[in-house]
């Protein structure tokens, strides 16, 4: 009788076959117990192990999403410095109409000569 042995060790699709062969023998009661504990054994143990490396997977990828943040951060400050240097240069090298209309002197309208 294999599947009254409790090595929570063995894969779990050994134990599921212990679970199951248990099942077929109607005339001990209770016999189904011994196999089912030792699968919540070994799948409890899967789960514990499961956790603690889902737990040093997402400490990583917070580390790595930090750094990322901080990076985009910096990229974007430089992206508005950048903009503000280009606006800046735009604005500085247009020349400036205004004042250069306003200093020279308005010369007097050419007088049309009436030849008769």
């Amino acid at each position: 009788m294999s599947f009254l042995d409790s090595d929570p060790t063995k894969p779990v699709e050994e134990l599921l076959i212990n679970v199951r062969n248990a099942g077929t023998q109607h005339r001990i009661p209770g016999l189904l117990g011994l196999p089912i504990a030792t699968l919540l054994v070994r799948l409890t143990s899967d789960v514990t192990k499961t956790v603690e490396e889902l737990r040093s997977l997402m400490s990583e990828l917070d580390a790595r999403n930090e750094r990322l943040q901080k990076a985009l951060l910096w990229l974007t400050v430089a992206t508005v410095v950048s903009s503000v240097v280009q606006i800046c240069i735009a604005v500085y090298s247009i020349p400036n109409t205004s004042s250069a209309t306003q200093s020279a002197p308005l010369a007097p309208p050419p007088q049309a000569s009436s030849a008769r």
